[in-house]
């Protein structure tokens, strides 16, 4: 095994560790802080997720606010007020170069679209109340996330998005 640049298993190597450990740091905080954070090994999502749930709590004090167990295909989060709301969350980061998102089951009444930079901080976030873009009987699958910046991007059925990134990243300041 001939390797041309002397540094590159080492680099590699530490670049392994440093993810191995951030891994962890925030599988620990999935198990301490599981209101905030949910189980799963998708990190993406689950950080989408949690920023989903801070933009919630900011957005309906006092209310009850949980998250979905992982069967529940057609919702990540739940309000409890006086009616409940169900709201999916599809995070994708700046590290996908396809934006492509996991399937969209019916069953949410709030669909999030949340768009992470490569620090993993929200650049994108879009609402759409509209149940209505699934087809009757059907999910959503192989659709793009937009981009940031580009309302021409993302797929047709995303077209009548709102932005609430600023909403959101007011929410986060703490």
């Amino acid at each position: 095994m001939a390797f041309h640049e002397p540094n590159v298993l080492t680099d590699i190597k530490c670049a392994i560790d440093q993810y191995a450990k951030a891994y962890l740091a925030l599988e620990g905080l999935q198990d301490r802080f599981p209101d905030w954070l949910p189980k799963g090994d998708q990190k993406t999502g689950i950080i989408g997720e949690f920023y989903a749930k801070v933009y919630l709590a900011a957005r309906y004090p006092g209310a009850e606010i949980h998250f979905g167990g992982h069967s529940q295909t057609g919702w990540d989060l739940v309000v409890k007020q006086e009616q409940k709301i169900k709201v999916q969350v599809k995070t994708v980061s700046a590290h996908s170069s396809s934006r492509r998102l996991t399937p969209i089951h019916p069953g949410w009444d709030v669909l999030y679209l949340m768009y992470l930079g490569r620090d993993l901080c929200p650049k994108g976030f879009w609402v759409i109340d509209d149940p209505n873009i699934i087809p009757d009987g059907g999910e959503l699958i192989g659709k793009k996330m937009p981009l940031p910046g580009n309302p021409r991007t993302g797929s047709r059925e995303f077209a009548n998005r709102k932005d609430q990134l600023d909403s959101l990243l007011d929410s986060l300041r703490y």
